[in-house]
């Protein structure tokens, strides 16, 4: 089992959400090493189906035979089942370009 470390800042960064470019941030509040991530996640502006609402991402990671699945659980949408439907939709592109860039060590759009 990893070891948990303290809450710090994520830095910030950036999301396209409806072909706009938002501005986004949270913080760390678990990381236990090698195995899972949870952090919070809010756009800095109004994002077109979830505003301003703040949501929570959990990165789980499990060894697997041949490398590492990894699973993403993100939670706090509150019935705001659109916003919930195109987080999904983002976040299965998000594992698609990880998984490429694993494979050909070639980022996304480069």
């Amino acid at each position: 089992m990893g070891r948990p470390s303290r809450r710090r800042p994520l830095d910030r960064g950036r999301a396209l959400a409806g072909g706009r470019d938002l501005p986004a941030s949270g913080e760390f509040l678990e990381i236990e090493t090698p195995r899972r991530i949870v952090q919070t996640w809010a756009y800095g502006r109004d994002h077109p189906t979830l505003g301003r609402r703040q949501t929570r991402v959990a990165w789980l990671l499990e060894p697997i035979a041949d490398g590492t699945r990894v699973t993403i659980c993100h939670a706090g949408f509150g019935g705001l089942r659109e916003a919930a439907a195109e987080h999904a939709k983002g976040w299965a592109r998000v594992l698609a370009w990880l998984q490429a860039h694993i494979e050909t060590g070639k980022l996304a759009g480069a």
